[in-house]
C-alpha cells in the first residue's frame, strides 16, 4: 500500500480572478519541511512562480534536500489535494547534503491563503544506503509484498510532524493528517467536483459544494483546508456580480464626468438667475404688470432647472459613492464590504448581500457583537433567497466550532437540532443524539423565547427521553399565561396552535382552536399588507420564526379543509406573506399555495 505523506505549503497571495497578468500569484519558498517520520532525512519545499498568460496556467516548482548521511534513492509520485496531478514521478537520487530542485511545471490549481496539505505525496520506494542505486537491496517499500516497513511507516497513521511552513513571510503551525485525502472519500468527492465547478465560473455550485465538503469534514485540517477554498469562490462570486475593477474605475470615471458636466449647467444657471433677478427689478421700475408676471414666471422656471439639477447631482453622488464602495469591497476593505451588504439587504438583493456579507464576515476582525449582527443578516439573506441547504450549514459549522456569538444563535442551534425533522437537509443529521444535545442547550438558556419552547415540549409530552419531563397540565397553563396578557407573546400563541394542530394526552386536537391561535401569533397590520416582515435570526428566527411556521400550519389546515370559514386573516394578508416568502417555506407545494401562484 503506497504511503501517503502530506506536504503542507501555505500560498498567501491571493489571486485576482480576471484580467490575471504573468507572475500574479507568486510566492516565495517555503521553509523546509521534513516530510514525516518514515523518512527523517528527506526535506520538501514548494513555491509558485506565478501565473503564466502564454499557458493560461500557474507554474509550480518543488525542491528536495537529503539531510541525511547516507545515500538516499527514492521514487516520488505528488498531486494537488484538488485532485490535479504533479508530474514528478520517476526515481530520485540525492546524496548527503545534496538539494534537488524540479523544473518548472503548469497547472490549473491556483494558490490560496492559509490552505494546509495543499499538495500530497505518495513515496513508493525508499532506499538509504552508501552504495549504488540498487532497488533488490532492503529498503522501506511500503507496498506490503516484499520489505516491512519501520513502525512508523507501517502506521497507518503515522506520528504526527509539526512543521512551519510559509509565503510571503507568513507562517502558520500544521500537522501531517493522512485522513485528509484517503480515509473520506465523500470530502475528497465534494472537493473534486467544488474545484471543477469553481474553475469553470459556476461560483453557487462551487460553494454550495464547499459547504458540503465542509460539513463532511472530519478533522481541522479539512475542515480549515475547504473553508480557504470557500472563501476563494465567494470572492470570485462577488467579483463576478459587478464585474471587476477596472470596470469600478470607469463607472467612477464616467460619473465625475457627468458631475463635471452639472456643475457647468450649475453655473450658466446661476449666470441666468443672476440676468434674470435684474430683468425682474428693471419689469418692476419700468414696464409695467405684464412684464413683471413674464419676469417672475421665467425666474420659477429658472428655480425648477435649479432643483433638477441639485436632485441629479444629489443621485450621481450616490452613485459614486457605491462604485466607491464596490471597488473598495473587492479590494478588501472590510467596512465597504459591510456597507455593500447591508445597502444590498435593505433593497432586497438578498444575492449580492450573501455574497459581500460573506466576506466581511471573513474580513472584519475579533469584534464579537459585529460579527454577530452580521452574521444575523448573512442568515436571513440566504434564507430569504430558499438557500436552505447552505443556511443550515453555517448553523452546523459553527457548532462545530464552538463559536456561537449570541443568544438568538444558541438558541438557533437549539432549535435546529430539536425540531430537526420539519427542515430535513443533507447538513443536518436528525437522531437522538443530536436531539437531546439540542434540549440540553435550550434548558440552559433562561430568558427570551426559550422558557416558552420548554414549556411547549413538556406539554406534549414526547421529551421525556431527552430529559424534558412530562407537565401537560403546568406546562399548559403557562404557556396561556403568556398569551393572555395585554401583550401576548407571539410565540406562545404558536405553540398553543400547535398543541391544539397535534393534540396531547390530555387535550384533543382541535382544527379551529388551531387555527384561531396560529392566526392571532402572525397578527400583522393591514399597513403591513404587501411589504415584507423582516425574518432576521433574531430571537431564534430566520426558518423557525414562528409567524412563518404559523403561516406553513395555517396552509396545512386549509388544505384539508373544505369549509375555510373558520379562517380569521384576509386572503389579501396570505398572499402577501406567499409572495414574500415561498422561498423560505419548506413544502410549498401545499395545495392551498397553489391557489396564489397566478393571483
Amino acid at each position: 500500500m503506497k504511503k501517503t505523506l502530506l506536504l503542507s505549503a501555505i500560498l498567501l497571495q491571493t489571486m485576482l480572478l480576471f484580467g490575471q497578468k504573468n507572475g500574479e500569484g507568486a510566492t516565495n519558498w517555503g521553509p523546509w519541511s521534513k516530510a514525516a517520520p518514515c523518512f527523517p532525512n528527506l526535506y520538501f519545499s514548494f513555491k509558485c512562480l506565478g501565473w503564466v498568460s502564454s499557458v493560461n496556467k500557474y507554474a509550480y516548482n518543488f525542491r528536495l534536500k537529503n539531510r541525511g548521511t547516507k545515500v538516499m534513492h527514492f521514487s516520488l509520485d505528488l498531486r494537488f489535494a484538488s485532485g490535479e496531478n504533479y508530474t514528478a514521478d520517476g526515481r530520485f537520487d540525492l546524496s548527503p547534503g545534496q538539494e534537488y530542485t524540479h523544473v518548472s511545471m503548469y497547472y490549473n490549481t491556483k494558490p490560496i491563503p492559509n490552505a494546509t496539505n495543499f499538495i500530497l505525496s505518495y513515496v513508493t520506494k525508499y532506499l538509504e544506503n552508501n552504495g549504488r542505486d540498487d532497488w533488490t537491496a532492503p529498503s522501506y517499500t511500503c507496498d506490503g509484498n516484499r520489505q516491512v516497513c519501520d513502525a512508523n511507516c507501517n502506521s497507518n497513521k503515522p506520528n504526527a510532524n509539526n512543521s512551519q511552513a510559509n509565503t510571503n513571510n507568513s507562517s502558520s503551525n500544521t500537522s501531517y493528517d493522512p485522513t485528509f485525502d484517503r480515509n473520506n472519500a465523500s470530502f475528497q468527492d465534494y472537493y473534486k467536483r467544488a474545484t471543477a465547478a469553481g474553475q469553470a465560473g459556476n461560483y453557487d455550485q462551487a460553494i454550495s459544494l464547499w459547504n458540503s465538503a465542509i460539513s463532511v469534514a472530519v478533522n481541522d485540517a479539512q475542515r480549515n483546508n475547504a473553508k480557504a477554498w470557500l472563501a476563494e469562490a465567494q470572492k470570485a462570486k462577488a467579483s463576478s456580480s459587478t464585474s471587476n475593477n477596472n470596470y469600478q474605475q470607469q463607472q467612477i470615471a464616467q460619473q465625475q464626468a457627468q458631475q463635471q458636466a452639472l456643475l457647468k449647467q450649475q453655473q450658466a444657471l446661476q449666470k441666468q438667475q443672476q440676468l434674470q433677478q435684474g430683468m425682474t427689478q428693471l419689469a418692476d421700475g419700468i414696464t409695467g404688470l405684464v412684464a413683471s408676471i413674464q419676469a417672475n414666471k421665467e425666474k420659477k422656471r429658472l428655480e425648477e432647472q435649479q432643483k433638477a439639477i441639485a436632485a441629479k447631482q444629489k443621485a450621481l453622488e450616490e452613485e459614486m459613492a457605491n462604485s466607491k464602495a464596490l471597488v473598495d469591497a473587492e479590494n478588501g476593505d472590510f467596512s465597504a464590504q459591510r456597507k455593500v451588504a447591508e445597502k444590498a439587504f435593505a433593497n432586497s438583493e438578498y444575492d449580492k448581500a450573501e455574497n459581500y456579507y460573506a466576506l466581511a464576515i471573513q474580513n472584519g476582525g475579533s469584534d464579537k457583537n459585529q460579527k454577530a449582527s452580521m452574521l444575523d443578516d448573512y442568515l436571513s439573506s440566504l434564507a430569504l433567497q430558499g438557500k436552505r441547504k447552505e443556511y443550515f450549514y453555517i448553523i452546523n459549522d459553527l457548532k462545530k466550532e464552538k463559536n456561537s456569538f449570541t443568544y438568538s444563535h444558541n438558541l438557533l442551534f437549539a432549535l435546529s437540532q430539536i425540531f430537526c425533522s420539519d427542515f430535513p437537509s443533507e447538513s443536518m443529521e436528525c437522531n437522538d443524539d443530536n436531539i437531546s444535545d439540542g434540549v440540553k442547550k435550550l434548558t440552559k438558556i433562561t430568558w427570551g423565547i426559550a422558557p416558552t419552547v420548554v414549556n411547549y415540549l413538556q406539554a406534549t409530552g414526547l421529551y421525556t427521553q431527552y430529559g424534558i419531563s412530562a407537565d401537560s397540565k403546568t406546562a399548559f397553563e403557562a404557556l396561556e399565561k403568556k398569551a393572555e396578557t395585554k401583550y401576548p407573546e407571539k410565540a406562545a400563541l404558536y405553540y398553543l396552535g400547535m398543541i391544539y394542530l397535534n393534540g396531547t394526552a390530555s387535550i384533543k386536537a382541535n382544527d379551529r382552536k388551531a387555527l384561531k391561535y396560529f392566526t392571532d401569533a402572525i397578527n400583522y397590520d393591514t399597513k403591513d399588507i404587501g411589504r415584507a416582515p423582516t425574518f432576521s435570526t433574531n430571537n431564534g428566527q430566520g426558518y423557525f420564526n414562528y409567524r412563518l411556521l404559523a403561516y406553513v400550519k395555517i396552509a396545512q389546515i386549509l388544505s384539508r379543509k373544505s369549509d375555510k370559514d373558520d379562517l380569521e386573516m384576509s386572503k389579501r394578508m396570505l398572499r402577501s406573506f406567499y409572495k414574500w416568502y415561498k422561498p423560505m417555506i419548506p413544502n410549498a407545494d401545499l395545495p392551498y399555495f397553489k391557489e396564489f401562484e397566478t393571483k
